[in-house]
């Protein structure tokens, strides 16, 4: 069973790999392509921290301290041009940032006397930084690419899936680049089994992979 401690443990162990399947059998499958995406090595931290932080969101609230601890260690994996390093692990780590700052600034709003701005700060910045690499990442369409490199189609699908059921949803990524580029692979990408990036992009655009009852 998954459960917010064991989630803080293998964050603390740095086991990145086990987090990131421990999060998708707690009711978010997807195809072993995927999976396996979610996982590569130049990016798995990243994509952990991520799901961590949003699944611990999902447990105890998005004010939760636990739910900021893999958050904050998100911003000091954060680049120069405000991505990590490729549009998936980027879209994870704004997954993860996105309920806490959204939250965060939700109950400020409402009651302004109780709540200081100056915690949440820097991971406000940061998510406004990675929204911003990441729009540039998909601006142009279906010649999409990175600062890492290409963006396949799987990568497109997966970067929607992630952040499907977060506070802004998908909407900031202009669907339709997104889906424009997911019509193309462009040569040296990764490839997977024909219908797995349309299985996992249409759970986002269709939402069947609704956030996990606690």
């Amino acid at each position: 069973m998954l459960t917010p401690r064991r989630i803080e443990m293998l964050v603390e162990r740095g086991d990145h790999a086990r987090l990131i399947e421990d999060v998708l059998a707690n009711g978010r499958p997807l195809p072993l392509s995927a999976r396996l995406r979610l996982c590569d090595p130049d990016w798995a931290e990243v994509v952990a921290l991520g799901l961590a932080s949003r699944r611990l969101a999902e447990f105890a609230g998005a004010l939760d301290l636990a739910a900021e601890g893999p958050a904050r260690r998100l911003c000091g994996l954060q680049r120069d041009n405000g991505s990590f390093g490729h549009a998936v692990p980027t879209a994870a780590a704004i997954a993860g940032l996105r309920p806490i700052v959204s939250e965060a600034a939700t109950l400020r709003a409402d009651r302004p006397d109780n709540f200081a701005p100056a915690p949440l700060t820097p991971l406000a910045l940061a998510l406004d930084r990675a929204e911003h690499a990441l729009h540039c990442a998909f601006q142009v369409g279906t010649a999409v690419r990175s600062p890492a490199g290409a963006i396949g189609p799987l990568d497109a699908a997966l970067t929607c899936w992630l952040l499907a059921d977060t506070p802004a949803g998908a909407g900031s990524l202009e669907p339709a680049a997104v889906a424009a580029a997911s019509l193309r692979e462009p040569a040296g990408t990764p490839t997977c089994p024909p219908g797995d990036w349309k299985e996992v992009f249409a759970a986002a655009t269709e939402g069947l992979y609704a956030r996990a009852a606690a």
